[in-house]
């Protein structure tokens, strides 16, 4: 998995928090934000299941064991590259900017050349038929 690709989770129940093996991709609650990793090893303790996990980009794993009642879904294989990237940009300023100001400005633009156009064809009919009638 790339930095900033977008991913499909499949979400999972309790029963199955605790089955993880070791190379497993899992996403799960840090900080009250979600973060996939991969698991690079299981400990088992008499207070449950931790998981140390690492991102595939990272070089040292997480300093912080995953618990097992954290983890909310499971890497089902799907993946988009680079997507991430994009919508990041788009909910910036500049993107605000690029997806929202800027096509709004040329529809506005658009509006004002039709409304323009019909105007001078309505009044070249209206000298046309005042032509007609001399």
């Amino acid at each position: 998995m790339q930095t900033g690709s977008i991913i499909a989770v499949k979400s999972i129940g309790e029963e199955e928090k605790a089955t993880f093996q070791t190379g497993d991709v899992i996403t799960f609650t840090e900080e009250n934000r979600l973060v996939t990793h991969r698991i690079s090893d299981v400990i088992s303790t008499d207070s449950g299941v931790h998981y140390t996990t690492k991102g595939d980009n990272n070089h040292a794993p997480d300093s912080n064991p995953v618990l097992a009642e954290n983890i909310v879904a499971e890497y089902n294989g799907f993946t988009i590259p680079y997507v991430g990237y994009f919508l990041h940009f788009a909910q910036s300023p500049n993107g605000s900017i690029l997806f929202m100001i800027i096509p709004g400005v040329l529809m506005l633009g658009y509006s004002l050349f039709t409304i323009w156009n019909t105007l001078r064809q309505v009044e070249e009919k209206h000298k046309s038929k005042t032509l007609d009638v001399k």
